[in-house]
């Protein structure tokens, strides 16, 4: 709450940092051959990945007209179980047969480390959403 008052920037910031620091994770997660240090990097980067949820979703709400928000929520989660929980693991897994799972037992950590990069470019998107939110909540304000 501090943040919002202070620096709204920080609020979509921090999922950012989250982002870029669950990308090594999840990296080293898919290359080492010890299967406990891969299963705590795995969850710490899967935990660091959930951190968006909260800052985006208050953001969203804060842009969004009253009468609106029930709706607009419903369909981003809609497109974010689409897209997030369908397509995340379809394109592991279609990277995982690419790289021949039939013949290689390391190809889905190769398709995992290809798939981390994706934390990148959600990490400069909530960057570049962080530079106008102070702008865009004060705009839905003045309308409301």
């Amino acid at each position: 709450n501090r943040a919002w008052s202070t620096n709204p920037r920080a609020v979509l910031l921090t999922p950012a940092l989250c982002s870029l620091l669950a990308c090594p994770a999840l990296l080293i997660a898919a290359s080492i051959a010890n299967s406990t240090h891969a299963v705590v990097l795995y969850a710490l980067a899967c935990g660091l990945s959930l951190v968006h949820s909260a800052p985006a979703g208050a953001a969203m709400q804060g842009m969004i007209p009253d009468r609106m928000r029930g709706f607009i929520s419903s369909s981003i989660a809609s497109l974010l179980t689409l897209v997030g929980l369908g397509g995340g693991p379809f394109l592991a897994g279609a990277l995982s047969d690419f790289f021949g799972a039939a013949s290689d037992p390391k190809s889905l950590g190769k398709a995992l480390a290809c798939v981390s990069v994706l934390y990148v470019w959600a990490a400069i998107h909530f960057a570049l959403a962080s530079r106008t939110l102070k702008r865009d909540l004060e705009l839905n304000a003045r309308e409301a």
